[in-house]
């Protein structure tokens, strides 16, 4: 039996029910199906379906179409943290995992509330694919950290370049309160780019951003919709567009523009 662990956990699906299922039994293995959510974000019947069927003892939420990463993510992290449970009330932690990731340790949350970013190695290997990440707006540099040593040229990078911190979207633990204040993803940009845009605003915000290196996934990098080019070229490079200029200085956009890079 999983030792119990003050954190409930929400799992964004859309389709690809093999991948969920995997995803599922890891995190089952590491704590109870009481404390688990899994939001079919316009996943097919069918797909929903045998994941109800599978999956009956663990909490199912249903959006009749995909709004994206931005919208499934919060309408799962707002239902889990509205939720009333007999067990301990509302939830004062949310871990949120995509579909194509694999829990290997899970660790009781952060003692300070806040937005943390947890350790992702790389498909089936021990290379580090993130730990947070570093986003440059004037360039639209997105930069993962693989280690939480930085070094002294990042240090010059970041300060020089005025880059920021963010949390991937692909697992992150946040605090009930840290997610009111922040008010969620920006919807409008429906996949891609909105956890950096996020990042950037809880800093604004003054709301914590950091690691929570104890905890360790592994991510399939991009296997739910790496192959459409909707999400692939499309949003990525609107999104990208969008976020770097949101958050780039006013009197240094037409540098932006001229640079070309966040068109």
């Amino acid at each position: 039996m999983p030792q119990p662990i003050p954190i409930a956990i929400g799992v964004l699906s859309f389709n690809h029910p093999d991948l969920t299922a995997r995803c599922l039994r890891s995190v089952l293995k590491l704590c109870d199906p009481s404390d688990v959510t899994l939001m079919h974000n316009g996943s097919r019947p069918e797909v929903e379906d045998r994941l109800r069927d599978e999956f009956s003892n663990i909490s199912h939420l249903t959006l009749a179409k995909n709004i994206g990463f931005s919208g499934g993510a919060n309408a799962l992290l707002n239902s889990i943290f509205n939720a009333e449970s007999s067990k301990n009330g509302t939830a004062e932690w949310a871990f949120l995992i995509t579909n194509d990731c694999e829990l290997l340790v899970l660790t009781p949350p952060p003692a300070i509330g806040g937005f943390y970013a947890p350790l992702i190695y790389r498909r089936s290997t021990e290379k580090v694919d993130s730990i947070g990440g570093r986003f440059r707006p004037l360039t639209g540099r997105l930069r993962h950290r693989r280690s939480l040593t930085e070094t002294r040229a990042e240090s010059w990078q970041r300060r020089i370049f005025k880059e920021f911190f963010y949390v991937p979207g692909t697992a992150f633990c946040v605090h009930r309160e840290a997610w009111r204040k922040l008010g969620g993803f920006d919807e409008s940009l429906h996949t891609y780019w909105e956890d950096v845009d996020l990042s950037v605003r809880a800093q604004n915000l003054e709301v914590k951003l950091g690691t929570w290196p104890e905890t360790v996934l592994k991510h399939g990098i991009g296997k739910t919709c790496h192959k459409d080019k909707f999400y692939t070229q499309h949003l990525f490079r609107r999104n990208r567009a969008i976020v770097s200029r949101r958050h780039t200085s006013a009197w240094l956009r037409p540098i932006q523009s001229l640079l070309r890079l966040t068109r």
